[in-house]
């Protein structure tokens, strides 16, 4: 079989399985076990597959029709103008994670901030801020250790502190919010808000704020120093 034939064949297969951007999904798995840009392929399209490349195509094709994600196949995801490494150990960002990044970025932030982020995952919204603020003290910590290995792995040291050490006491701190104010402490960074900010972010009363919310921030702090 040709590139082309290929290529053809498993966007028709995953068009049965229901599997979406499918043409799309079957460059990607083509290029990857090629070793090839896309761009490449359009170059190939005659040139005719070996069986020893169409094996291991044929698994990663079977794999993304039982639903497996694309980025864990192909072992890296696109997020925030930057390449990461990806596996089974995090989930696959969401759009809204990136567009929580564009957002960060276009705040104005001190000259050296401090940012915490919880539930890292792959680490790609810590890793994204360090890029984009050099000066940034950055912390990521998650209740996974093999989340906080495939962090570490797609690291460089000098842009952030993959921290397993404070892990423990950053989540009992959270632990301690209702369900809803965790998760938006979950969605970043409120170390620098002072109770009356932190009141108006979680949308409750500041009186509410000292029985629970501001306390379990203060331990925050606390806990990374």
């Amino acid at each position: 079989m040709t590139v082309l034939e290929v290529l053809q064949s498993t966007t028709a297969y995953f068009q049965k399985r229901s599997i979406e951007s499918p043409r799309l999904n079957a460059e990607h798995l083509v290029a990857h076990s090629l070793g090839k840009k896309r761009i490449e392929l359009y170059l190939e399209f005659e040139r005719a597959l070996s069986e020893p490349e169409l094996a291991p195509l044929r698994e990663l094709v079977r794999r993304r029709g039982l639903g497996e994600p694309l980025q864990h196949l192909v072992g890296t995801v696109e997020f925030a103008n930057h390449t990461f490494v990806t596996d089974r150990r995090a989930l696959i960002p969401r759009p809204e994670t990136e567009q929580l990044v564009e957002y960060l970025c276009d705040l104005t932030w001190p000259e050296a901030p401090r940012m915490l982020d919880v539930g890292t995952g792959s680490g790609v919204i810590v890793l994204s801020l360090a890029a984009r603020f050099p000066t940034a003290e950055l912390h990521a910590v998650d209740i996974s250790p093999d989340a906080l290995t495939l962090a570490r792995d797609a690291a460089d040291p000098a842009d952030a502190a993959i921290d397993r050490e404070r892990r423990q006491a950053l989540w009992a701190a959270l632990h301690t919010l209702p369900a809803s104010q965790r998760m938006v402490l979950t969605c970043r960074y409120l170390l620098d808000l002072d109770e009356a900010e932190t009141a108006a972010v979680l949308g409750i009363a500041r009186g509410t704020v000292k029985s629970r919310s501001y306390h379990a921030l203060r331990r925050l702090r606390e806990a990374v120093g």
